[in-house]
């Protein structure tokens, strides 16, 4: 049913592909354990460099787990380590193996054939693939020689069924023919400043097929406040290449949950009794029908940059310029000829509102701005299709604002 729902609306299904590894409870690694053939390398298996004086083995190496401690965990029965870099339940799957590669692309084969998945977005990429254990450190588990041809190999099939479709890979190293995205988590705290914002902005913004996710260091958004969401979304939103969100985001929710569509039991996501994860606590205070009612909620903002990015030129086609005032406030333009300038402005310091002369660093900004849209911290103060002085923008704590302009240089 799921499948069917894209076409006969304006749904989209997005497949996450997402092979890293398996549970300790799944047939093939039962398999590997007993050293069955073909499942004996189906997974990364390492003897113990040693024993300890109490005769315990020892890891092979001092590679990480990202969930911490050691990424190796001894199994009794094949008197050997495996690889894990999560939990110690999730082994890792040896893409260095053939059999394994060719194991995924009838997994993909499946979905695009037997159920007839056509036309969709693929996102895919195994973390790593594994050849002399000796070639790596904890640093570089990641990212190693390969991933860019398995992924050739996987999008191939994909082309072969669909004629063409959207693939994301996550931070590749090597180049892959197949990959039309690179997805970057870009990892913020919740003391991010503007000097913070302007370097993961400048150095991401050289790469090719660049993609905008924000991201704690836990790989949820749990650091943030709602407003700083709201301030990175309009950030990504408005960068040159592709912004990626997380549902939920655009309601300004910052904890992992099911979609809230209304205050109706599990937000109206599901009738089931038991949903595979928990939404959000108060349904009656965060849910999309309530937000799209609020001309100043999280879901207002989010859908008017969606518009703002695909009707502005300077947007689509502009190059960046960006500077920062006092280490607090962020701002960028995007300027298309002929066409008018983009001017975003954002204030990440939580408690102190600043008044900027946003002229003075940029040098197409002209005295005078007109008002696009602003985040809910500025309330009504800045009404849309005003105009403003650009020598003093006030912007309150975790506040943005967005302006058009007619550059100097084409005055």
């Amino acid at each position: 049913m799921i499948v069917s729902i894209p076409y006969f609306t304006d749904i989209h299904l997005l497949l996450s592909f997402s092979p890293d590894y398996s549970s300790i409870k799944h047939e093939f690694f039962q398999k590997s354990v007993q050293k069955e053939t073909p499942y004996s390398d189906y997974y990364v298996w390492a003897s113990a460099k040693g024993y300890s004086s109490d005769g315990a083995p020892l890891p092979p190496n001092n590679w990480l787990s990202k969930e911490g401690g050691s990424a190796w965990e001894w199994n009794a029965v094949r008197k050997q380590f495996y690889l894990h870099q999560f939990g110690k339940n999730q082994p890792d799957f040896n893409f260095n193996n053939p059999a394994v590669v060719n194991y995924f692309n009838e997994v993909l084969s499946f979905w695009l054939e037997d159920v007839d998945l056509k036309n969709e977005t693929i996102s895919s990429k195994p973390d790593h693939t594994h050849d002399q254990y000796e070639f790596y450190n904890h640093q570089h588990t990641a990212q190693t020689p390969g991933i860019a041809k398995i992924l050739d190999i996987w999008g191939a099939t994909v082309h072969n069924y669909t004629g063409g479709v959207l693939i994301v890979g996550d931070s590749l190293t090597e180049p892959s023919s197949q990959v039309n995205l690179v997805a970057h988590k870009l990892v913020v705290s919740s003391t991010l400043t503007a000097t913070e914002l302007k370097t993961i902005v400048d150095k991401w913004n050289k790469e090719k097929k660049i993609t905008w996710q924000w991201s704690c260091s836990d790989s949820t958004l749990k650091c943030m406040s709602p407003g700083l969401l709201d301030v990175l979304n309009t950030v990504g939103l408005l960068l040159p290449g592709t912004p990626i969100s997380r549902n939920g985001e655009e309601l300004g929710l910052v904890a992992p949950s099911l979609m809230p569509w209304s205050a109706d039991s599990y937000g109206g996501f599901t009738s089931g009794q038991t949903p595979w994860t928990a939404t959000v606590a108060d349904l009656t205070k965060v849910n999309a029908d309530l937000q799209a009612k609020d001309p100043h909620s999280h879901l207002s903002l989010y859908k008017q940059l969606v518009k703002l990015r695909d009707s502005q030129p300077a947007v689509l086609l502009g190059p960046l310029q960006s500077t920062v005032y006092n280490t607090s406030v962020f701002a960028f333009t995007r300027i298309a000829s002929g066409k008018p300038g983009v001017l975003v402005a954002v204030n990440l310091d939580q408690s102190k509102e600043m008044t900027v002369d946003l002229s003075s660093h940029l040098s197409d900004v002209p005295s005078q701005l007109t008002v696009l849209l602003t985040s809910a911290a500025l309330g009504d103060t800045l009404a849309p299709n005003s105009t403003v002085s650009s020598t003093a923008v006030r912007l309150p704590p975790t506040s943005s604002a967005v302006f058009s302009f007619v550059p100097r240089s084409s005055a």
